[in-house]
């Protein structure tokens, strides 16, 4: 009889080690999947990097060319996040194509972000011994067109992040299990905040969790790595650089700065004013939807997180506890320190969404009427259908699908300025595409990858002092309706030289909540502009 118990057991192991083999088959079958078809769409249509992805570009290039960390070949900047930036310097260093090196990063993109998805099925699989669930969760992760061009297209460090985020998720529920170093997690901790400096928020969870366990030498282990690495991270901008923190990070997180500051110094509320205002606009979607109706959601989703983690064990009951943690403190942070959170890119929410993805599985492997848990996957999976033919519509008539590459303003404005004589140094404050793309030197001057140097000059002196400490012979930028374009109208010894527009076909996303975005779009045209000094031979200092 113990013969035979040993045997069923042995049995069962190997029937439960065959399956999730199985199950991870599944997954890489749908990780090919999503590559092939990324590659595929971007043969189509062309690259789609937003204008901030063509930055890390253009500041890669720059490395590998022995440059330095500089967008314009001569002003420092640390505006970008570092993991992300490294890892695109070899590609530069395998060609000088610029075309190429696009796509590369592109398909770099995608493959951390289908990883991610691989990550996201181990974290399910080992929490819930549910095969098809966790491969569900998986397909919901992986084959979403929306996160496809936020994790994938962009070009910018969201796939690396979640990649990082899901791997520091998966390390830590092991620890809780005990079969995972703390020294490890602290690595791949650090991973996350070289991705992204807010993943400290996913620490202070962490660590938060570990001291409520009481197990106060894991937070430790865990903690002070990724204080040490910080603390280098600080000290080493500040030298470098001139502030500690990313120049992009000071530069956006201005207003609340500004208002703290205040708070201190006068005792002035408009601080929490300002935080409170910015997320009833975030809850009620701009107005969209009532106040009363928001709260309420917000009430029923607390509600069901803390009678689920009351209710479930461990590791599972960490692991949501800690997503909670992250996603509530990013919106305390950005409510209070940034302008809008509607106007911020969604790819910051990215390691939140895909803590939901990770919380409602774990939340329906606790169902016992598997019926019931079917027909909601089912459901879901209906959901994920009409989303997904409902976006790809939306997006396949936006500007970036329908208008070629060559026909666009910008690529004509870039062909102009690359006909203008060497010595002629381009200012832009939106100067991703026309930097990259651009012969010339291209200085950004919305600050986002410039030094800490122009804010003071800014701030001191004002812009035009900075055009001519810089030499810069013209100024070109889209034009977002927001007094750029106004502002060189009314500077003396300027001339406008180029002007290219196009008719943005289906100017208005249905997915678009950003204020600004919407009232850019309400416009119709696109509209590129070149102005050149009257003095185009500019002496140089």
């Amino acid at each position: 009889m113990d013969w035979y118990n040993v045997s069923t057991e042995a049995s069962g192991r190997r029937q439960k080690s065959g399956s999730s083999s199985g199950g991870e088959i599944v997954v890489v079958f749908l990780f090919i999947a999503v590559v092939v078809s990324i590659f595929l769409l971007i043969s189509t249509f062309g690259v789609q990097l937003v204008d901030d992805g063509y930055y890390y570009l253009q500041i890669a290039r720059n490395i590998a060319s022995g440059n330095g960390f500089t967008f314009d070949g001569l002003n420092p900047t640390n505006g970008f996040h570092p993991l992300w930036q490294l890892m695109l310097v070899p590609i530069f260093l395998m060609t000088q194509s610029r075309d190429l090196a696009a796509a590369a990063v592109t398909m770099l993109q995608t493959l951390l972000f289908a990883a991610s998805g691989f990550m996201l099925y181990r974290i399910l699989i080992e929490n819930t011994k549910k095969i098809h669930l966790s491969i569900a969760g998986a397909v919901f992760w992986l084959f979403n067109f929306w996160f496809w061009s936020k994790g994938a297209l962009s070009g910018m460090e969201t796939g690396l992040l979640t990649l990082c985020y899901g791997t520091s998720l998966l390390l830590f529920s092991r620890s809780l299990r005990g079969s995972c170093s703390m020294w490890l997690l602290s690595i791949s901790l650090i991973a996350t905040c070289m991705a992204r400096l807010d993943s400290l928020a996913l620490v202070m969870g962490i660590c938060l969790i570990f001291l409520l366990l009481r197990r106060y030498r894991d937070a430790a282990r865990t903690g002070l790595p990724v204080m040490i690495y910080l603390i280098l991270y600080m000290l080493t901008n500040k030298l470098v650089f001139g502030g500690m923190f990313p120049v992009s990070g000071y530069i956006k997180s201005a207003t609340g700065t500004e208002l703290l500051s205040q708070l201190f110094e006068t005792g002035n509320l408009r601080f929490f004013q300002h935080g409170v205002t910015n997320f009833v606009s975030y809850a009620t979607l701009g107005g969209r939807f009532p106040l009363f109706a928001a709260l309420a959601a917000i009430a029923g989703v607390a509600w069901a997180v803390v009678w689920f983690i009351r209710t479930t064990t461990t590791p599972i009951r960490e692991v949501v506890a800690v997503c909670c943690i992250y996603t509530a403190i990013l919106l305390f942070y950005y409510s209070f320190m940034y302008d809008s959170l509607l106007d911020i890119y969604t790819y910051y929410w990215f390691p939140a969404i895909y803590s939901v993805i990770i919380s409602f599985v774990l939340l329906l492997s606790r169902m016992r009427h598997r019926l019931l848990r079917s027909g909601i996957t089912l459901i879901l999976f209906t959901g994920l259908i009409g989303f997904n033919i409902v976006y790809a519509y939306d997006r396949l008539q936006s500007y970036s699908f329908v208008m070629p590459d060559s026909l666009r303003p910008e690529r004509n404005a870039v062909n102009f300025l690359n006909t203008l004589d060497d010595g002629t140094v381009v200012g832009s404050w939106d100067a991703g595409y026309v930097g990259y793309y651009c012969r010339h030197r291209v200085v950004n001057l919305d600050g986002l990858v410039n030094s800490y140097e122009f804010q003071v000059i800014l701030h001191d002196q004002g812009l035009e002092k900075y055009l001519d400490l810089q030499n810069i012979t013209c100024i070109a930028n889209i034009d977002h309706f927001t007094g750029k374009r106004d502002l060189m109208e009314r500077m003396a010894g300027w001339y406008l030289a180029f002007e290219d527009s196009s008719v943005f076909p289906n100017p208005v996303s249905v997915f678009s909540v950003s204020v600004s975005e919407r009232r850019y779009a309400s416009r119709r045209s696109r509209i590129f502009f070149v102005y050149r000094r009257l003095n185009s031979i500019h002496t140089e200092n």
